[in-house]
Protein backbone atom coordinates (compact mmCIF):
# COMPACT_ATOMS: atom_id res chain seq x y z
CA UNK A 1 0.00 0.00 0.00
CA UNK A 2 2.70 2.63 0.79
CA UNK A 3 3.88 2.52 -2.83
CA UNK A 4 0.46 3.38 -4.24
CA UNK A 5 -0.78 6.91 -4.82
CA UNK A 6 -3.19 8.13 -2.11
CA UNK A 7 -6.22 7.97 -4.40
CA UNK A 8 -5.34 4.37 -5.33
CA UNK A 9 -4.95 3.47 -1.67
CA UNK A 10 -8.40 4.93 -0.98
CA UNK A 11 -9.94 2.78 -3.74
CA UNK A 12 -8.21 -0.36 -2.46
CA UNK A 13 -9.29 0.31 1.12
CA UNK A 14 -12.84 0.75 -0.18
CA UNK A 15 -12.54 -2.62 -1.99
CA UNK A 16 -11.43 -4.27 1.25
CA UNK A 17 -14.48 -2.90 3.02
CA UNK A 18 -16.88 -3.78 0.21
CA UNK A 19 -16.76 -7.54 0.53
CA UNK A 20 -13.14 -8.72 0.60
CA UNK A 21 -12.72 -8.49 4.38
CA UNK A 22 -16.19 -10.00 4.87
CA UNK A 23 -15.22 -12.99 2.73
CA UNK A 24 -11.61 -13.52 3.79
CA UNK A 25 -10.85 -11.30 6.78
CA UNK A 26 -10.98 -14.10 9.37
CA UNK A 27 -9.24 -16.71 7.19
CA UNK A 28 -5.64 -17.87 7.40
CA UNK A 29 -3.84 -17.38 4.09
CA UNK A 30 -3.40 -21.14 3.62
CA UNK A 31 -7.17 -21.64 4.10
CA UNK A 32 -8.04 -19.56 1.03
CA UNK A 33 -8.43 -22.05 -1.80
CA UNK A 34 -9.92 -22.15 -5.31
CA UNK A 35 -13.49 -23.15 -4.24
CA UNK A 36 -13.57 -20.29 -1.72
CA UNK A 37 -12.44 -17.82 -4.39
CA UNK A 38 -15.03 -19.13 -6.89
CA UNK A 39 -17.75 -18.72 -4.26
CA UNK A 40 -16.58 -15.14 -3.63
CA UNK A 41 -16.76 -14.32 -7.35
CA UNK A 42 -20.23 -15.91 -7.57
CA UNK A 43 -21.49 -13.74 -4.68
CA UNK A 44 -20.15 -10.63 -6.38
CA UNK A 45 -22.01 -11.51 -9.57
CA UNK A 46 -25.21 -12.12 -7.61
CA UNK A 47 -24.86 -8.58 -6.22
CA UNK A 48 -24.33 -7.27 -9.80
CA UNK A 49 -20.76 -6.27 -8.90
CA UNK A 50 -18.08 -6.57 -11.60
CA UNK A 51 -15.81 -9.25 -10.03
CA UNK A 52 -12.61 -8.53 -11.92
CA UNK A 53 -11.37 -5.70 -9.68
CA UNK A 54 -12.00 -7.37 -6.29
CA UNK A 55 -10.75 -10.76 -7.53
CA UNK A 56 -7.57 -9.24 -8.93
CA UNK A 57 -6.99 -7.43 -5.65
CA UNK A 58 -7.30 -10.73 -3.73
CA UNK A 59 -4.87 -12.33 -6.21
CA UNK A 60 -2.41 -9.46 -5.65
CA UNK A 61 -2.54 -9.97 -1.87
CA UNK A 62 -2.03 -13.74 -2.18
CA UNK A 63 0.75 -13.37 -4.77
CA UNK A 64 2.58 -10.98 -2.43
CA UNK A 65 2.13 -13.56 0.34
CA UNK A 66 3.77 -16.21 -1.84
CA UNK A 67 6.65 -13.86 -2.72
CA UNK A 68 7.33 -13.15 0.95
CA UNK A 69 7.10 -16.81 1.95
CA UNK A 70 3.94 -16.40 4.04
CA UNK A 71 2.04 -18.70 1.65
CA UNK A 72 3.31 -21.79 -0.17
CA UNK A 73 1.48 -21.65 -3.50
CA UNK A 74 -0.97 -19.35 -5.19
CA UNK A 75 -4.45 -20.94 -5.39
CA UNK A 76 -6.09 -21.23 -8.80
CA UNK A 77 -8.34 -18.33 -9.72
CA UNK A 78 -11.35 -18.63 -12.02
CA UNK A 79 -10.89 -17.18 -15.49
CA UNK A 80 -12.68 -13.87 -15.74
CA UNK A 81 -13.60 -12.19 -19.04
CA UNK A 82 -11.20 -9.47 -20.06
CA UNK A 83 -12.53 -5.96 -19.75
CA UNK A 84 -12.56 -4.24 -23.10
CA UNK A 85 -12.17 -0.56 -23.77
CA UNK A 86 -14.90 1.63 -22.42
CA UNK A 87 -15.99 4.05 -25.10
CA UNK A 88 -15.82 7.58 -23.62
CA UNK A 89 -19.16 9.34 -23.30
CA UNK A 90 -18.34 13.05 -23.41
CA UNK A 91 -20.88 15.88 -23.55
CA UNK A 92 -21.68 17.29 -26.96
CA UNK A 93 -20.59 20.67 -28.33
CA UNK A 94 -24.04 22.07 -27.64
CA UNK A 95 -24.06 20.73 -24.07
CA UNK A 96 -20.70 22.33 -23.34
CA UNK A 97 -21.96 25.69 -24.62
CA UNK A 98 -25.03 25.44 -22.38
CA UNK A 99 -22.85 24.43 -19.42
CA UNK A 100 -20.63 27.49 -19.86
CA UNK A 101 -23.71 29.70 -20.07
CA UNK A 102 -24.76 28.57 -16.58
CA UNK A 103 -21.37 28.08 -14.86
CA UNK A 104 -20.10 30.78 -12.54
CA UNK A 105 -17.05 31.58 -10.42
CA UNK A 106 -14.40 28.99 -9.66
CA UNK A 107 -16.43 26.20 -11.24
CA UNK A 108 -16.34 27.98 -14.59
CA UNK A 109 -12.52 28.10 -14.43
CA UNK A 110 -12.40 24.40 -13.53
CA UNK A 111 -14.69 23.51 -16.44
CA UNK A 112 -12.59 25.60 -18.85
CA UNK A 113 -9.37 23.82 -17.78
CA UNK A 114 -10.99 20.42 -18.37
CA UNK A 115 -12.69 21.32 -21.68
CA UNK A 116 -9.94 23.43 -23.29
CA UNK A 117 -6.80 21.85 -21.76
CA UNK A 118 -7.87 18.31 -20.86
CA UNK A 119 -6.74 18.55 -17.23
CA UNK A 120 -7.81 15.94 -14.69
CA UNK A 121 -9.72 17.04 -11.58
CA UNK A 122 -6.64 16.65 -9.36
CA UNK A 123 -4.52 18.64 -11.84
CA UNK A 124 -7.10 21.43 -12.01
CA UNK A 125 -7.23 21.81 -8.24
CA UNK A 126 -3.41 21.79 -7.89
CA UNK A 127 -2.75 24.28 -10.71
CA UNK A 128 -0.92 27.43 -9.58
CA UNK A 129 -0.43 30.88 -11.11
CA UNK A 130 3.24 30.15 -11.85
CA UNK A 131 2.18 27.16 -13.96
CA UNK A 132 0.46 29.42 -16.49
CA UNK A 133 2.27 31.70 -18.94
CA UNK A 134 -0.22 33.69 -20.99
CA UNK A 135 2.61 35.43 -22.85
CA UNK A 136 4.02 32.16 -24.15
CA UNK A 137 0.54 30.64 -24.25
CA UNK A 138 1.32 27.48 -22.28
CA UNK A 139 0.25 25.61 -19.15
CA UNK A 140 2.85 23.51 -17.35
CA UNK A 141 1.05 20.59 -15.72
CA UNK A 142 3.47 19.41 -13.05
CA UNK A 143 1.43 18.55 -9.96
CA UNK A 144 -1.90 17.00 -9.06
CA UNK A 145 -3.95 16.17 -6.00
CA UNK A 146 -4.18 12.48 -5.16
CA UNK A 147 -6.45 12.20 -2.15
CA UNK A 148 -5.35 15.12 0.00
CA UNK A 149 -1.72 15.06 -1.15
CA UNK A 150 -0.11 17.01 -3.98
CA UNK A 151 2.07 14.75 -6.12
CA UNK A 152 3.27 14.55 -9.71
CA UNK A 153 0.56 14.00 -12.37
CA UNK A 154 -0.87 10.49 -12.68
CA UNK A 155 1.53 9.54 -15.50
CA UNK A 156 4.49 10.57 -13.35
CA UNK A 157 5.58 13.10 -15.97
CA UNK A 158 5.14 16.84 -16.35
CA UNK A 159 3.61 18.04 -19.62
CA UNK A 160 3.03 21.26 -21.53
CA UNK A 161 -0.42 22.16 -22.88
CA UNK A 162 -0.76 25.14 -25.25
CA UNK A 163 -3.48 27.57 -24.17
CA UNK A 164 -6.43 27.86 -26.54
CA UNK A 165 -7.69 31.45 -27.06
CA UNK A 166 -11.00 30.64 -25.36
CA UNK A 167 -9.14 29.33 -22.31
CA UNK A 168 -6.86 32.37 -22.13
CA UNK A 169 -9.93 34.56 -21.82
CA UNK A 170 -11.39 32.35 -19.06
CA UNK A 171 -8.12 32.47 -17.09
CA UNK A 172 -7.73 36.25 -16.96
CA UNK A 173 -9.98 36.62 -13.92
CA UNK A 174 -8.69 33.66 -11.87
CA UNK A 175 -5.07 34.83 -12.46
CA UNK A 176 -5.66 38.41 -11.36
CA UNK A 177 -4.01 39.69 -8.13
CA UNK A 178 -2.66 36.32 -7.01
CA UNK A 179 0.84 35.36 -5.87
CA UNK A 180 2.81 32.94 -8.09
CA UNK A 181 2.07 30.06 -5.70
CA UNK A 182 -1.63 30.93 -5.51
CA UNK A 183 -4.05 28.32 -6.78
CA UNK A 184 -6.15 29.06 -9.86
CA UNK A 185 -9.31 27.38 -8.57
CA UNK A 186 -10.32 28.68 -5.13
CA UNK A 187 -13.73 28.68 -3.47
CA UNK A 188 -15.40 31.66 -1.77
CA UNK A 189 -13.31 31.02 1.36
CA UNK A 190 -10.08 31.23 -0.62
CA UNK A 191 -9.46 27.49 -0.29
CA UNK A 192 -8.90 24.76 -2.83
CA UNK A 193 -12.20 22.87 -3.24
CA UNK A 194 -12.11 19.15 -2.56
CA UNK A 195 -12.78 16.71 -5.40
CA UNK A 196 -16.25 15.96 -4.03
CA UNK A 197 -17.07 19.69 -3.91
CA UNK A 198 -16.10 20.14 -7.56
CA UNK A 199 -18.28 17.20 -8.56
CA UNK A 200 -21.19 18.45 -6.43
CA UNK A 201 -21.05 21.93 -7.97
CA UNK A 202 -20.77 20.51 -11.48
CA UNK A 203 -23.70 18.15 -10.88
CA UNK A 204 -25.86 20.98 -9.54
CA UNK A 205 -24.99 23.22 -12.52
CA UNK A 206 -25.76 20.46 -15.03
CA UNK A 207 -29.10 19.83 -13.37
CA UNK A 208 -29.93 23.53 -13.30
CA UNK A 209 -29.04 23.72 -17.00
CA UNK A 210 -31.29 20.81 -17.89
CA UNK A 211 -28.30 18.72 -19.00
CA UNK A 212 -27.64 15.02 -18.33
CA UNK A 213 -25.19 14.18 -15.52
CA UNK A 214 -21.48 14.20 -16.30
CA UNK A 215 -18.36 14.00 -14.15
CA UNK A 216 -15.28 16.22 -14.51
CA UNK A 217 -13.52 13.40 -16.34
CA UNK A 218 -16.23 13.49 -19.01
CA UNK A 219 -15.18 17.07 -19.78
CA UNK A 220 -11.63 15.80 -20.28
CA UNK A 221 -13.11 13.16 -22.61
CA UNK A 222 -14.68 16.03 -24.55
CA UNK A 223 -11.23 17.63 -24.98
CA UNK A 224 -9.67 14.42 -26.31
CA UNK A 225 -12.63 13.48 -28.51
CA UNK A 226 -12.85 16.89 -30.15
CA UNK A 227 -9.13 16.89 -30.97
CA UNK A 228 -9.30 13.41 -32.53
CA UNK A 229 -12.49 14.14 -34.48
CA UNK A 230 -10.95 17.32 -35.91
CA UNK A 231 -7.85 15.57 -37.21
CA UNK A 232 -5.26 15.79 -34.42
CA UNK A 233 -2.87 12.85 -34.36
CA UNK A 234 -3.41 10.25 -31.68
CA UNK A 235 0.16 10.74 -30.43
CA UNK A 236 -0.36 14.50 -30.07
CA UNK A 237 -3.57 13.90 -28.10
CA UNK A 238 -1.75 11.37 -25.91
CA UNK A 239 0.93 13.91 -25.01
CA UNK A 240 -1.58 16.70 -24.38
CA UNK A 241 -3.76 14.47 -22.18
CA UNK A 242 -0.82 12.99 -20.30
CA UNK A 243 -1.72 9.38 -21.10
CA UNK A 244 1.10 6.97 -20.26
CA UNK A 245 0.09 4.55 -23.04
CA UNK A 246 -1.10 5.08 -26.59
CA UNK A 247 -3.90 2.51 -26.24
CA UNK A 248 -5.58 4.76 -23.65
CA UNK A 249 -5.79 7.53 -26.25
CA UNK A 250 -6.82 5.09 -28.96
CA UNK A 251 -10.25 4.79 -27.32
CA UNK A 252 -11.11 8.24 -28.63
CA UNK A 253 -10.49 7.09 -32.19
CA UNK A 254 -13.00 4.29 -31.63
CA UNK A 255 -15.44 6.81 -30.17
CA UNK A 256 -15.28 9.15 -33.16
CA UNK A 257 -18.51 7.88 -34.75
CA UNK A 258 -18.42 10.49 -37.52
CA UNK A 259 -15.00 9.28 -38.63
CA UNK A 260 -16.21 5.68 -38.61
CA UNK A 261 -19.26 6.55 -40.73
CA UNK A 262 -17.02 8.43 -43.16
CA UNK A 263 -14.77 5.38 -43.45
CA UNK A 264 -17.73 3.06 -44.17
CA UNK A 265 -19.08 5.56 -46.72
CA UNK A 266 -15.91 5.02 -48.78
CA UNK A 267 -17.17 1.50 -49.52
CA UNK A 268 -19.89 2.98 -51.70
CA UNK A 269 -17.87 5.94 -52.85
CA UNK A 270 -20.04 8.46 -50.94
Amino acid sequence: MPRYRPATRERYIALLRQGILDAFGDKRLDMIDAPMIRAFVARLRERKVQPRGPANFVRTILRASVETGALGILPEFPKLPRQGWKIPDPPSDAEVRILFAHARGWLRAAIALAVYAGLRSGEIRALEVRDIDLTKGIILVRRAFSGDQVLTPKSGHERVVPIAPALAKELEGPLRDKLPTGRIVLNSLGRTPRRQAVLAQLTATLKRSGLPPHCVHALRHFFCSILVSRGASVEAVRLLAGHSRLDMTQRYVHAAAGDLRAAIAKLSGN
